[in-house]
């Protein structure tokens, strides 16, 4: 049996499992029995000779994505917009959709709080049975994303009468697909980059909810390949924005830079490195002149929990080290203050070092970054106060892209 073909299998059977008893997107028995028959129509081409059936089964692969992802996501978004805005979304899509209208209002979508707006309608509880949310007085999304849900908002309220900030995820995956076939043609490697990647269920799984690492993961990767073209203006422009739109790009900001230095000369290294900087400042300048502190509060110190800059502290939660805690009992409570920071540099400076001693070596391979900014993302988000599933399909579909990004050889 072929790569591609346990690909398939595993992450429809991954997919299934998950949506039929856990997170669950559609429990629906026809949604379920399609994924299925995509699944094994491409074990039925399979069979084919290899060069008779790729184009098939890259047909099949792109079904397989459209019914995991695009129609789940599509669905949620229809069934909100026939009941409640705080239906069928996360709070952290929901957030971003109002920040991004707070700016058409001309209101600080950093100073102003969300208690009054209709995410305070979302329902929020913690493990403490908390139902605050930190959300309703944190705004953590940087702020091109927010500019991207302005506009987004802006076009489709006026088409359509109704916005959704997941039709901007649906495009950023959509752009992952325009990516492998442009890398990669018409190829096997065009295949197993999809299915180990686009089609990783830890990935695909949250999208459809309203989570936004695809939009960052997309903004990373086309940088990567802009660079690859030699085409370093664009590559800067590129990782400037994704930088504006997670804090995730930071961490991985450092790598690529340090990567392009090595592998470029000094000229490119400038272009690069000056286009990220003047498309970072242009996003990120205006708000901190509107409020610095507010800025400044919002996307580090809520981040890095520092107890004097907030009212409202983010629980411990999620699959990381920080639940470890108050098992021990190094921590009271979910609630306690912790200085997760000083573990998070260290663990990410070690990842550094780790990667500066691989360039040593004279390893000059593009998938050798990508490993790195997973791995340095993994070790900063680890240690962190919350290190949540969503976090976890993120780095390692960053790892499968790495590993496929330069691979010479495939089976």
């Amino acid at each position: 049996m072929s790569l591609d073909v346990l690909g398939i299998l595993f992450s429809s059977a991954v997919f299934l499992v998950i949506n039929r008893w856990g997170l669950g997107i559609l429990h629906t028995e026809i949604f379920l029995a399609g994924l299925t028959l995509v699944s094994i129509c491409y074990l039925m081409v399979s069979m084919l000779r290899p060069a008779r059936s790729l184009h098939l089964r890259l047909l099949l692969t792109i079904a397989f994505a459209v019914l995991a992802t695009v129609i789940p996501t599509i669905s949620n978004m229809q069934e909100r917009h026939r009941t409640l805005p705080q239906n069928f979304v996360n709070d952290s899509a929901m957030q971003a959709e109002i920040a991004g209208r707070y700016l058409l209002l001309g209101l600080n979508p950093y100073s102003t709080p969300y208690d009054k707006s209709d995410l305070a309608k979302w329902p929020y509880i913690d493990e403490m049975g908390n139902k605050t949310n930190p959300a309703l007085f944190n705004n953590i999304h940087p702020p091109f994303l927010l500019l991207v849900s302005a506009a987004q908002y802006r076009v489709f309220a006026q088409l359509f009468a109704w916005s959704d900030i997941r039709v901007v995820y649906l495009l950023a995956y959509a752009s992952l697909f325009v990516l492998a076939f442009w890398k990669f043609g018409i190829s096997e490697k065009t295949l197993l980059f999809l299915i180990f990647g686009a089609l990783n269920p830890l990935l695909t799984t949250f999208i459809p909810e309203g989570t936004n690492d695809v939009m960052v993961l997309a903004l990373l990767l086309w940088a990567l390949f802009a660079a690859e073209k030699k085409s370093f203006i664009i590559s800067g422009i590129l990782l400037g924005l994704a930088m504006g739109t997670k804090q995730t790009a930071w961490v991985a900001a450092p790598f690529f830079a340090y990567w392009l230095w090595k592998q470029q000369p000094a000229k490119a290294f400038r272009q690069f490195l000056l286009s990220t900087i003047l498309t970072a400042g242009a996003i990120y300048l205006p708000f901190f002149v509107w409020h610095a502190e507010a800025l400044i509060k919002s996307l580090v110190l809520y981040v890095t929990t520092d107890p004097r800059a907030q009212q409202f502290i983010h629980p411990i939660e999620g699959i990381g080290f920080s639940p470890v805690l108050p098992k021990l009992g190094v921590v009271k409570s979910l609630y306690s203050t912790f200085p997760f920071w000083i573990i998070q540099i260290i663990a990410y400076t070690v990842s550094f070092l780790l990667y500066w001693l691989h360039t040593k070596r004279g390893s000059k391979e593009e998938k050798n970054v990508l490993f790195f900014m997973a791995f340095g993302t993994l070790m900063a988000w680890y240690f962190s106060r919350y290190f949540l599933q969503s976090h976890l399909g993120y780095i390692i579909t960053l790892f499968t892209f790495s590993y496929f990004w330069d691979q010479k050889k495939i089976s």
